[in-house]
């Protein structure tokens, strides 16, 4: 799962200098254009060349900007226009509801029709992206069965799942035998602690800005 966290590195090194020179330089609403253009250019290639069937588009980050940039928008709008959204979502409850729904039955889809075969990254690639990233927005507002998703077990294993992505590939590889169905069970209880003490004793100490503690990051 290296080459997933080499593409995510290689945008959070650059693309953070790129939004801070855009939207001083110019504006915010600049800043949106050029991530639409970006976006949509990088889709495009997407789907071309996984149609010539080149392995290596998988990996590499051209062809993944498209995907990255959707979380982008989700927090431009977040951040820039909060009222608006609220706005949205108070004057369309049911509507709100409805994308939370819909979104979550299109990711769950996306586990069974999407496989090896299919053409990613690319348009099947928006699939699950785009619904991920409504309900990400919407959620927050679903007071039905789907709040169960506010509930605080479900906030932490969502701040964790960073930890969780780290560590979950490396378990299986260096002991195989969490492969065998009877231990999937106590695979996955080892992730879920590693992952937690990951998260708790190292990613949050670097993550806070008062961090100057050389002790606990060794």
């Amino acid at each position: 799962h290296t080459w997933s966290l080499s593409v995510e590195e290689q945008f959070y090194l650059v693309f953070p200098i790129i939004t801070f020179l855009i939207i001083n330089k110019f504006s915010k609403n600049t800043f949106l254009l050029i991530l639409i253009i970006i976006s949509v250019l990088s889709l495009i290639i997407a789907e071309y060349y996984s149609r010539l069937s080149l392995e290596n588009i998988f990996f590499l980050t051209q062809f993944r900007i498209f995907e990255l940039s959707i979380g982008v928008g989700c927090s431009f709008f977040d951040y820039y226009h909060p009222k608006k959204l609220n706005m949205f979502f108070k004057t369309f409850p049911k509507l709100t509801k409805s994308f939370s729904l819909i979104s979550l039955l299109l990711i769950i889809l996306s586990f069974f029709l999407l496989n090896n075969n299919s053409s990613l990254p690319g348009f099947l690639s928006l699939w699950p992206t785009i619904p991920v990233a409504i309900f990400i927005l919407t959620i927050r507002e679903f007071k039905g069965l789907l709040i169960i998703f506010n509930y605080k077990f479900f906030i932490i294993m969502g701040k964790m799942s960073y930890s969780l992505y780290l560590w979950h590939l490396p378990l299986i590889v260096f002991f195989p035998f969490f492969l065998k169905d009877f231990n999937l069970i106590f695979y996955f209880l080892v992730l879920i602690i590693i992952s937690f003490i990951s998260w708790k004793f190292i990613e949050l100490p670097v993550r806070n800005k008062n961090y100057k503690s050389k002790n606990v990051f060794l």
